[in-house]
């Protein structure tokens, strides 16, 4: 099991649950996109970005997407 990609937990019960790493990728344009679903082959990857066009291209190559408004 590569722990670069998760970490594992025991409970009190010994019984032991891995999970994999989380990743944000802030932006899901053309670069943005990219990175994230490649990144999505490891780990479990979510794309944010105000527009909902860019969201639905990442989603389409199995990126998770959350739009939103990261502006000030």
């Amino acid at each position: 099991l590569n722990t670069d990609r998760f970490f594992i937990t025991q409970k009190l019960t010994g019984i032991s649950k891995v999970y994999m790493k989380k990743i944000i990728v802030l932006g899901a344009g053309l670069v943005g996109k990219v990175m994230a679903a490649d990144l999505a082959k490891s780990f479990d990857v979510t794309a944010v970005d105000f527009s909902q066009d860019a969201l639905n291209e990442a989603g389409k190559l199995g990126v998770k997407t959350q739009q939103a408004d990261l502006s000030d």
